[in-house]
């Protein structure tokens, strides 16, 4: 069932349905929820907010800060196009392997598969870019 989010709470209100009562755990794990972020319509402002760039370099955050392994190959021959070095590490974060994202950091699904493909054709979307983390508890997309 795809419910909008502007349907939900109606929705969870008319069934006396509330989320923050222990009952509803169960129902809590079976959600899966999509978020759109705001962004200017443009390629580059959505892939920025999907790799988590769009704050700018201070909030970059370094793949030797949380201890990670080297990004899954070909991504490090890739990576070493990117001249800023605090970027390149940043992203590296976001090219590992499946198994090692599942702790410390993101792998790229690419352009076809997404854990949640499903979901965006069942609202009218295409899957541009889409990473998974963790054992796809998470994922960013640009669709």
């Amino acid at each position: 069932m795809l419910v909008h989010g502007a349907e939900l709470a109606p929705l969870l209100g008319r069934h006396g349905i509330d989320l923050t009562n222990k009952k509803s755990k169960k129902l809590n794990g079976w959600l899966t929820v999509l978020l759109r972020v705001a962004t200017d319509d443009t390629l580059t402002d959505a892939m920025r907010a999907a790799t988590f760039t769009e704050r700018g370099p201070e909030y970059l955050v370094s793949i030797h800060d949380i201890d990670a392994c080297s990004a899954e190959e070909p991504w490090e021959e890739r990576l070493s196009a990117v001249t800023h070095p605090a970027l390149r590490d940043h992203l590296r974060m976001l090219c590992l392997a499946e198994d090692d994202a599942r702790s410390k950091g993101g792998f790229y699904c690419g352009t076809d598969y997404w854990p949640w493909t499903d979901v965006l054709e069942a609202v009218g979307c295409s899957l541009v870019a889409g990473w998974g983390f963790g054992e796809s508890q998470a994922g960013t997309a640009v669709v």
